[in-house]
């Protein structure tokens, strides 16, 4: 007898069937002009009509799928970090901005290294305060030569003649002190700074030889002086240190003029040293 649910060829006398545990039936003796069917009846102390043999390759098929998932999954999540993400993952994009592309290191080129610009403000800045200190010490210088006019006068008059040669000496005095400071001037941000301010201080030393040499001819006078006072040797010496001191300070101020009015500074005579 053949098995209807598995066509297997089954014992004449076999009630179900040894492979899929299905019932076997007799075929019907009567002739029935429609095809034949064979009739499968579940027993009554089976309860589900799917083989028991389906069932356990269903089941190992569902467990073999299950241990391949798990492996792969294994083999290729790694472990992550604190945040879920392994290690190298790109940071999170924001929904609708695609993730750009890492860009690749762009190799370091041996090469000289370019010193830092300086900053041409701090430069301008640096010529404007020493010129600024420069017109001051001028401005001194002109307010010192302004005590010479009434002396020299005084003396060329034969008046007041021991305080005219005293102011003269007080003058001298100054001119050194503004000697001292002139030389402790930054001049290094300055056009040609040091030698502007060597020649500045020959004028100075020259003014201050003929000071003494004014102060001297005041005090030789107080022995008997007609005005107007008559010019001696001690005049001519002052007279020519004068003069001197008059040509360096031109030379001084070709070179100072320019830097002055460059950084809004007054220019000046040599009256005005």
């Amino acid at each position: 007898m053949q098995c209807p649910a598995c066509a297997l060829e089954c014992p004449p006398d076999a009630t179900i069937c040894p492979r899929c545990n299905s019932d076997l039936v007799e075929p019907p003796s009567y002739t029935d002009p429609r095809p034949l069917q064979w009739a499968v009846i579940s027993s009554p102390d089976r309860s589900s009509a799917v083989p028991r043999w389906v069932l356990v390759v269903v089941g190992v098929v569902v467990l073999a799928l299950l241990g391949t998932g798990i492996g792969y999954a294994l083999g290729r999540g790694g472990p992550t970090t604190g945040s879920g993400s392994p290690p190298g993952a790109p940071a999170h994009t924001p929904t609708g901005q695609p993730a750009s592309p890492a860009q690749p290191a762009s190799p370091t080129r041996p090469g000289p290294q370019s010193p830092a610009a300086a900053s041409p403000s701090s430069g301008d800045d640096a010529v404007r305060q020493q010129a600024t200190a420069m017109d001051q010490l001028i401005t001194s210088t002109k307010a010192t030569r302004g005590k010479l006019g009434d002396a020299l006068n005084n003396v060329d008059q034969c008046q007041d003649l021991a305080s005219a040669a005293s102011v003269l000496d007080t003058v001298a005095a100054e001119r050194q002190t503004e000697i001292s400071l002139l030389e402790s001037l930054a001049v290094d941000a300055l056009p040609d700074g040091a030698s502007m301010r060597g020649v500045l201080v020959q004028a100075l030393d020259f003014s201050i030889e003929a000071d003494h040499g004014y102060a001297d001819w005041a005090r030789a006078l107080m022995n008997g002086c007609v005005a107007p006072a008559a010019h001696d040797g001690n005049w001519q010496q002052a007279d020519a240190a004068s003069q001197q001191a008059t040509d360096a300070k031109r030379r001084f101020l070709t070179a100072w003029n320019p830097v002055a009015a460059s950084n809004g500074l007054p220019t000046r005579v040599d009256t005005d040293l």
